[in-house]
Parts: C-alpha cells; sequence; structure tokens
C-alpha cells in the first residue's frame, strides 16, 4: 500500500490486460501475491481465454463506481500499452464512468474532467503504436 498524505493507506488497484494469463501475464505471480496481502486490488482481462473477448475497458466499467470513489478522492490513474486501439478504448470507458458515476450531463463534461487529471498529472498515459 502506499501512503496517503495523512499517514492512511492508500488504494492500489490495477486493472491488466493481456491475450493469455499463461504467456502474457507478466508478474502475475507477484501481483497476485500483493492481492493476497491486501495490498492491491487486482482486476484482470485475459482477452483470448473465452469465447467473448474481455478487454480492461470491460473491467473499468463494471468497476465505475469504485473506480469514481478513487478518483473524485484525489486517485491518480496510469494508461499503459497499445496506443492504437486500448488506449482510446480505455480513456471512453473512463469517459463513461465519470459521466455516469459523477452525474455529469454528457461525456464532453467528463472529458473536461478527464483532460483537467492530465494537467494536473493525475491522469496519465504511458502508450505506443
Amino acid at each position: 500500500r502506499c501512503v496517503a498524505a495523512a499517514g492512511e493507506a492508500a488504494a492500489n488497484v490495477l486493472f491488466f490486460g493481456c491475450r493469455y494469463s499463461s504467456r502474457d501475464f507478466l508478474y502475475g505471480d507477484e501481483l497476485k501475491a500483493l492481492e493476497g496481502q491486501g495490498r492491491l486490488q487486482l482486476h484482470t482481462a485475459f482477452s483470448r481465454e473465452t469465447s467473448q473477448k474481455v478487454y480492461v475497458q470491460h473491467r473499468v466499467r463494471e468497476n465505475g463506481p469504485a473506480l469514481w470513489a478513487l478518483l473524485k478522492n484525489g486517485a491518480h490513474l496510469y494508461v499503459c500499452g497499445d496506443a492504437k486501439q486500448m488506449a482510446s478504448d480505455v480513456h471512453a470507458a473512463l469517459q463513461e464512468v465519470v459521466a455516469a458515476e459523477g452525474n455529469l450531463a454528457s461525456l464532453a463534461e467528463a472529458d473536461a474532467m478527464l483532460q483537467k487529471m492530465m494537467a494536473e498529472k493525475r491522469y496519465q498515459r504511458d502508450v505506443w503504436a
């Protein structure tokens, strides 16, 4: 766990996606150990292991209320991976979560909040083509 400014433990939440858990789940054992110790909340999306593909953006939507609670309380968000498809799909899911959970009138308002988070360095992306 990270230590928040007031000395309280801050939540660590990871949405991890890849094609196959057996081949692509980097640091899987370590991440599961951290989850088992209560130091990490882990949400996985293995897109080629079920008949219906599941991606990180699906897990983001499924966990919208909890994610919103973190974001409205100052959480930092990092998106890493493919810029071509994944980053834009995750961003769209974030817009939907922020709009719905934040009771905003539009996706444009949600995007403005995400852009503000980017300006504050609370939402950062390390993506590549």
